[in-house]
């Protein structure tokens, strides 16, 4: 970490005329945001009105609005693409690749939907990349829009899987004469460590609590269990049925129809048109001209990307500072639970993680705000320290206190992720999350013969009959298996009382649990979840429990950390050297990031007594 004030200055003018910021020959006037905002006069940071924010950030897309000029008469058809990665927050640094924004696409698409003069959408989308939920969510606010008597207009070059559950929506879906519909189903694959580890002489030592909890069996066997795979199998079901369903719905087709056709895998233009799972065929200049004799085609504008100047590089204060006026903390947890913070990225895009002592900072802000009103929690997260997970329930039941807090679970939110979400009174999630994986796993990776290969003598002194029971140059002893099993049932107890507590209407507690996995719609029906729904309808909730007006914004949590800051744990050598490596084997090595993730679950469960962590990672959920 860098310590030197003068070093700290020079990075930081060096990274400002690396980005060739403008405005740099006066700091920003940004006066303060008053107690009381006017809505034409709201704070950056201030969302609009019913619909979850985009934090400090601009539109990802603005209107463009209408000359009097420009064909006067026809409708209004608004252009938008699609391109880069969808996520729940964006990282705004200019040093990550083009990211799109969630609730910035969900209001965007709301307010043409409430714009009486726009009447159709022509949606290009390019290389945009992100998980069913996500498309889940903005298929639904496409509905709402289509509900409105507007039409909508789907193009891309090629549809996967993803891409055509959202365009299936569309009043006519548009393919390039050189593509392909390349719809084939959902599949997960896995990878199954044993053998590997015993090549270099690493065993793996772990015990769970849960028939159906496998989140060790990566390294502890060569293929699935048969409880494992009976629980990925019904919720590979439910997703393949929430894919299809909605799909046949959309294009008057048959389910069977639909089936036939997906099971042929890939589809040519002219095959696809037959099939009608398209409308026409032809390029984008093609689909353009053809709009354009029944609509006045806009373009939307896109927003800038954001380029601070020197002063803002150098204020302390930047994006930090608690709002003071009446407004919805949307917290964000993404990543894996951890006890503490790992080395700092997030200014290069890397991977998130909720850290508990961090996360408790947040917490106890946002307990101290007397205009925080509500709470949306928003979940992104395969769990990970079973003792991180409980503080951080503990610490979101003090943190809401009287006020509303209901979870809004995107892609996972499952064991650690479900155990935080079990804080909320009301849990919303998409058919396609993943949830559940209510059980508990601990263990270690024993070296003994890493390093009797190596020549490398260890030994063992201890005080204490189980005082040596992590020592990874043996496995457990029976004593300390007993130990660590009657440990881990009590943590699964807890966890179970946990639930209870805020949903003691599900009677059948225990058999859901026992570490399966479910998909978003069966928790839905078994009682784990209690609405199938996204970020805005976690808002609207909050709202009513809240007897919120409509206006009431809703800001993200937490804050965004100073850019000074935020390029100063950039150039940690440590943070330098992991992210390097990490790169190196996701992008280079065969099955890299299979190895990465396994390794990811391996670091939670080295260093905690017991861990509550998804036995897998499911890529495009």
């Amino acid at each position: 970490m860098l310590n030197s004030t003068f070093s700290r200055t020079l990075l930081v003018v060096i990274a400002w005329l690396s980005l060739a910021a403008p405005g740099c020959s006066k700091p920003p006037a940004a006066p303060p945001a008053p107690a009381n905002p006017p809505a034409s006069s709201a704070p950056a940071d201030m969302t609009d009105k019913a619909t979850p924010p985009d934090g400090a950030n601009a539109p990802v897309q603005a209107t463009t609005p209408a000359t009097p000029d420009d064909k006067p008469g026809l409708p209004r058809c608004m252009h938008l693409v699609w391109s880069g990665s969808l996520l729940d927050v964006k990282n705004e640094s200019p040093f990550v690749p083009r990211q799109v924004q969630l609730p910035s696409l969900l209001k965007q698409l709301r307010d043409y939907a409430t714009d009486d003069t726009v009447k159709a959408l022509l949606i290009e989308m390019q290389a945009f990349n992100g998980g069913l939920s996500s498309f889940w969510e903005l298929r639904t606010a496409l509905q709402e829009f289509r509900a409105k008597g507007k039409k909508i207009h789907f193009y891309a070059d090629a549809y996967d899987t993803r891409a055509y559950y959202l365009a299936s929506i569309a009043d006519d879906i548009v393919l390039h004469p050189a593509g392909a519909w390349e719809v084939a189903g959902i599949a997960a694959e896995f990878t199954f460590l044993k053998d590997a580890l015993a090549l270099v002489g690493v065993s793996a030592d772990f015990l769970q609590v849960g028939k159906f909890k496998g989140a060790a069996e990566n390294l502890t066997r060569n293929s699935m269990s048969e409880e494992l795979k009976l629980s990925l199998n019904a919720m590979l079901d439910s997703l393949y049925d929430n894919l299809l369903e909605p799909i046949a719905t959309s294009r008057s087709l048959q389910r069977d129809q639909l089936v036939s056709l997906v099971d042929q895998g890939i589809l040519d233009p002219p095959a696809a048109l037959v099939a009608k799972v398209i409308d026409h065929v032809e390029n984008f200049s093609a689909l353009h001209t053809r709009l354009a004799v029944t609509y006045h085609v806009e373009k939307a504008a896109k927003a800038a990307k954001t380029k601070p100047n020197l002063f803002e590089l150098l204020s302390p204060q930047a994006t930090e500072s608690e709002p003071d006026y009446p407004h919805i903390a949307l917290l964000q947890a993404q990543g894996p639970i951890l006890y503490s913070a790992g080395d700092p990225t997030s200014l290069l895009g890397e991977d998130a993680q909720i850290a508990a002592l961090e996360f408790m900072k947040t917490l106890e802000k946002i307990k101290k705000n007397p205009n925080v009103k509500g709470i949306i929690l928003r979940i992104n997260s395969p769990g990970g320290s079973a003792l991180a997970s409980d503080i951080l329930w503990l610490g979101l039941r003090e943190a809401a206190g009287e006020r509303p807090m209901v979870a809004s679970m995107g892609a996972t939110a499952a064991s650690g992720g479900y155990y935080m979400a079990s804080a909320a009174s009301t849990i919303f999630a998409s058919p396609f999350t993943l949830t559940g994986s209510i059980g508990v796993v601990g263990g270690k990776l024993v070296f003994k013969d890493t390093m009797t290969r190596l020549k490398v003598g260890t030994e063992l002194l201890s005080r204490g009959r189980n005082s040596g029971y992590m020592a990874t140059s043996r496995p457990f002893s029976p004593t300390e298996r007993e130990m660590i099993s009657k440990s881990m049932e009590r943590t699964y107890q807890l966890f179970l009382d946990r639930v209870r507590t805020t949903r003691p209407q599900v009677k059948n507690l225990e058999e859901l649990a026992q570490g399966r996995i479910w998909s978003g719609a069966q928790a839905k029906s078994n009682g784990l979840v209690d609405r199938l729904g996204g970020l805005q309808d976690a808002a609207t909730e909050v709202r009513r429990l809240a007897s919120l007006p409509p206006e009431t914004p809703v800001l993200i949590y937490p804050r965004p950390k100073p850019w000074l800051q935020q390029i100063s744990e950039m150039f940690d050598p440590d943070a330098r050297m992991d992210l390097a490596l990490s790169r190196f084997v996701r992008t280079r090595l065969p099955f890299g990031q299979a190895v990465l993730n396994a390794l990811g679950s391996t670091g939670v469960l080295q260093h905690e007594r017991a861990a509550v962590l998804l036995p897998f990672y499911v890529e495009g959920l």
